[in-house]
């Protein structure tokens, strides 16, 4: 696989714990990752890293903290809420990572601020579940590539199910590898020129004359 042999294995998602992964997943949505790592490092700075603090956090102080992420109104609320309903649901994080995929996604899927891809990355990165992450640079890049059959989230797991398989590692890795060359090469306006995959690419053969 060329993206692994130009990255090899990302270790992806940045995190110290599954509590902050949970908190990094709501507060990616919708901005750079440089402004989440801000957000989540005056989080920690406070002691604040966990989902038994954040469910007791009062709406303002925390908006105070994540500012920096945008639409922290929204993110602030789906924070405490997430943060309560795991502890009353299940206690802590380590007893979520024993149920069953379907009975996770049932428990996520509803709650106010919790899309497909924060929902994925949450059953991923902080559960432990199979589930590969489709965010836009998944769908940029394969969009670009002219891969077939991926156009929705569903035929771009199924795409990527039948290429790096089941297993959790493999999808972790996988979509940090593609994350990694969307910020380097496959940009909103793509280096074409200096693309790797330049060779296999309609899209950069078009665009880099």
């Amino acid at each position: 696989m060329e993206l692994h042999s130009l990255y090899g294995n990302m270790h992806w998602w940045p995190g110290d714990s599954e509590d902050e992964i949970v908190v990094g997943a709501i507060l990616t949505q919708n901005t750079a990752w440089s402004n989440v790592e801000k957000s989540l490092s005056r989080i920690r700075k406070h002691g604040l890293m966990s989902l038994e603090k954040l469910a007791g956090m009062d709406k303002p102080d925390l908006i105070g903290m994540i500012r920096s992420s945008g639409f922290y109104n929204q993110k602030a609320r789906t924070i405490i809420e997430v943060s309560s309903r795991i502890l009353q649901g299940f206690g802590r994080i380590e007893a979520m990572k024993r149920e069953p995929l379907g009975k996770l996604a049932d428990f996520l899927e509803p709650i106010k601020g919790i899309g497909q891809e924060t929902m994925d990355a949450i059953l991923c990165y902080a559960l432990d579940k199979p589930v590969f992450v489709v965010d836009k640079y998944t769908t940029r890049l394969l969009g670009r590539l002219g891969v077939k059959d991926a156009s929705t989230v569903a035929e771009i797991k199924k795409y990527v199910n039948n290429s790096v398989g089941e297993d959790l590692e493999k999808l972790k890795n996988f979509h940090g590898l593609i994350v990694n060359f969307a910020k380097e090469y496959c940009r909103s306006k793509p280096l074409c020129k200096s693309c790797p995959l330049l060779k296999k690419c309609d899209f950069g053969l078009t665009n880099s004359d």
